[in-house]
């Protein structure tokens, strides 16, 4: 399980012609995948509200916050990148304001803040009314998991994964199923990887396998396979083309043609 190359659709931002409109659910899923970390990893120790005194009187944990901006005003002006002195940290454009102040973000990161500003730096905020009262975002999920139920960092990963579904299921008075036998496992991976059920060839050759680590070689070669990219990225194209209430966007089509 080496690579998962379905993230090709977040790199996709519409440019609202209204600055003022809410936004689309495609401009709030590139925030959360590339603006979000990058603000929680790399400016939230210096400028959140979590802060006494955030430094130069800056938040960025929230919209008002980096609109409002610090000592030196507004840090995001949507719609103005060149203008936003977020970005202009960023870059490194002055040499006493720098963002990060240790280490220069790589040039396709701030890339994405220039996208990101350029489109009204939407955000999960905004996905209401624009004249609606703004609130902090909401904490990532891994800044809300309570670290007394974490298990210790020697436990293997899938010991942790079962550890955490048997504890939800027993919440929920549910049973687990047994496992899956394997010629249930190779039609399930095959599909959920490809799109496809397996040949009955690759049915009876990982049925017979005695290898001890034939699934994690199964999932390795479905991951290798050239219809897995073509798979996943038609996955993530109807999920991203979908709004909240199910029916499809006029975002219908966000990711190209890949080849064969």
């Amino acid at each position: 399980m080496r690579r998962l190359v379905v993230a090709v659709g977040l790199t996709v931002v519409s440019t609202p012609t209204n600055l003022g409109a809410r936004p689309s659910d495609v401009d709030v899923s590139f925030f959360e995948a590339k603006i979000r970390p990058v603000l929680v990893e790399r400016c939230y120790k210096c400028h959140s509200s979590k802060k006494k005194k955030p430094k130069a009187a800056l938040l960025l944990d929230s919209a008002d916050g980096w609109r409002r901006g610090g000592e030196s005003g507004p840090a995001v002006v949507p719609g103005k990148p060149h203008e936003s002195r977020l970005l202009q940290a960023l870059r490194e454009d002055d040499e006493d304001l720098r963002m990060p102040p240790r280490e220069k973000l790589p040039d396709d990161v701030i890339a994405d803040f220039e996208r990101w500003i350029a489109a009204g730096a939407p955000s999960p905020e905004s996905k209401g009314s624009a004249a609606s009262e703004e609130k902090p975002l909401r904490p990532p999920w891994w800044e809300r998991v309570d670290g007394s139920r974490l298990l210790p960092k020697e436990r293997g990963l899938a010991e942790v994964i079962d550890h955490h579904v048997a504890e939800r299921l027993a919440t929920k008075d549910v049973k687990a199923v047994s496992s899956a036998d394997d010629a249930t496992v190779v039609r399930r991976l095959t599909l959920d990887l490809l799109g496809r059920i397996p040949t009955t060839r690759e049915a009876r050759a990982y049925v017979e396998s005695k290898d001890s680590q034939k699934k994690v070689q199964l999932v390795d070669r479905l991951m290798e396979a050239p219809g897995f990219t073509r798979q996943q990225s038609s996955e993530l194209d109807a999920l991203l083309a979908r709004g909240g209430d199910g029916k499809k966007s006029s975002s219908a089509s966000i990711i190209p043609s890949l080849p064969e």
